[in-house]
Parts: structure tokens; C-alpha cells; sequence
């Protein structure tokens, strides 16, 4: 999933954005998620140089706060996995 913050706005209605831990994902590490077929890894091996192979993605843990007066239905909505 990728999660993208236009700068200086909030996030989908979130006051606060923070990140907590960015990970670099080689194209071993992305082979592992479910994301990405076995075409598209070796589409990404042939396309891309071999010293890039080791920094192919980047995870990346946030942490987002809705306002307190959100109304119920949406903070469940939002917050859904």
C-alpha cells in the first residue's frame, strides 16, 4: 500500500502524521508479499541494475491521530485493517 501526505496538510482528516520507521525492501524482501507476482519480480530484476536490487521499496510504520470529535461511524470506518 503506498501512503502518500501532500506537505503542510493533514492526512485523510488526521491532525497528526507521524512516520516511526522507514525499512529499505530488496527485491528479495518484496518477492515475499503476496503484492508483487513472480512476473513483476523478474520484470524488476531485468529492469534494474544489479546494485539497486538490495533497495527496491521502502516499508514504512506511521502513526495517525484523529480528532477527537470524529464522529464514531468514521473513526471505525478509518480504522478498520
Amino acid at each position: 500500500m503506498r501512503i502518500s501526505r501532500s506537505s503542510g496538510g493533514a492526512f485523510a482528516g488526521f491532525t497528526t502524521v507521524e512516520v516511526l520507521h522507514r525499512d529499505p525492501l530488496s527485491i528479495d524482501d518484496c518477492a515475499l508479499y503476496p503484492l508483487f507476482s513472480a512476473d513483476v519480480i523478474r520484470l524488476r530484476r531485468s529492469l534494474n541494475p544489479a546494485h539497486r536490487h538490495d533497495h527496491m521499496a521502502v516499508a514504512i510504520v506511521v502513526r495517525a491521530h484523529l480528532p477527537d470529535d470524529t464522529p464514531t461511524g468514521c473513526r471505525k470506518l478509518v480504522l478498520q485493517p
